[in-house]
């Protein structure tokens, strides 16, 4: 099969289409024919060398969109021919960048009918992500106000649909008149630039000067203090992304009763996994939810999508279509 290999760390260019074997499915696996890939950024780190990997060559991926090649003697849940989206991360290495992947059935949910393959391989981490932060974590519930703070890319779209689908007031902020239209059609009842001079006191008052109960954070280093000024009493704050330390004056937490809790997924229960996997599922039969596709790639242009990704202008879910 062909694959999207690097051989030693470095920028986007290391990246090179190659061919490999065709993986064996394992008894508890699902093998799996990619139609289309997604990209997430913490592949470009692992690519450049910031985080271990194991052995060489490497092919990266946790998403994808496609459908069922074949099954181990173990998997009872899907057939040859399922339509399915995935979520997983290898620690050989042998991921979603590929015309086939063999992933363990746990890790592996069906695609609806009226969603798409590249749809599919929007999914996986931006979707689980933000169902995990709204729910697991911030404990949200109808009625209650929540920001998105960094809501036109690929977990902050997501987010937006799901909180308003849980019946949440959803302001969300964004740095571009692009950006702006995207969270306006996700769904968010107010949307700010994040640019502009006074959007904090905007916010306040949409929320009648009481702040927001739940915060969801793309940007921790730059926004946390922010965030601690502006939210609610007994408010929540999840910090979804972060890229250096933050300097914070912690005792707003203790005046305001605060929460701040970070998410992984890598961490994330089987229970909660399957949990937000299926009300991703019927919110997308349903029509409430709606994949984030933004720039497509094919495997031959690996490299551009990942500068892509890198050069943070992206609106959704970056895809890279294999058939």
């Amino acid at each position: 099969m062909k694959a999207i290999v690097f051989e030693s760390y470095g920028g986007p260019e290391v990246l090179k289409v190659q061919e490999v074997k065709k993986p064996e499915p394992a008894s508890n696996d699902v093998l799996v024919k990619v139609h289309a890939i997604g990209i997430n950024p913490v592949e470009t780190y692992i690519r450049a060398g910031l985080f271990g990997t194991g052995s060489m060559p490497y092919i990266l991926g946790m998403d994808c969109g496609g459908e069922v090649e074949s099954t181990g003697s173990d998997v009872s849940k899907f057939k040859k021919g399922d339509r399915v989206w995935t979520f997983y991360q290898k620690s050989n290495g042998n991921g979603t960048y590929a015309e086939y992947v063999a992933v363990p059935q746990e890790f592996v949910f069906p695609l609806p009918d009226n969603t798409s393959y590249k749809s599919g391989a929007a999914l996986g981490v931006p979707f689980l992500t933000a169902a995990q932060s709204i729910f697991q974590l911030a404990n949200s519930k109808p009625g209650e106000t929540i920001l998105v703070h960094g809501a036109s890319g690929g977990v902050g779209l997501p987010s937006v649909m799901l909180a308003k689908s849980l019946g949440m007031k959803v302001i969300g902020t964004a740095s571009t008149d692009d950006g702006i239209k995207l969270v306006k059609e996700a769904g968010a009842h107010h949307v700010f630039n994040h640019r502009n001079e006074g959007y904090l006191d905007e916010i306040k008052k949409v929320t009648g000067g009481k702040g927001p109960d739940v915060i969801l954070e793309m940007l921790a280093n730059v926004n946390l203090q922010k965030d601690l000024e502006i939210i609610s009493n007994n408010g929540r704050i999840v910090l979804i992304g972060c890229r250096d330390k933050c300097e914070i004056n912690g005792s707003l937490i203790m005046m305001k009763s605060l929460e701040i809790k970070g998410v992984l997924l890598l961490t994330v229960s089987q229970a909660d996994l399957n949990e937000n996997a299926a009300r991703i599922s019927a919110g997308l039969e349903q029509g409430s939810l709606k994949a984030c596709v933004g720039k497509e790639y094919t495997m031959e242009q690996a490299a551009e999508a990942h500068r892509e990704q890198i050069e943070g202008k992206a609106k959704g879910k970056i895809v890279i279509n294999v058939c």
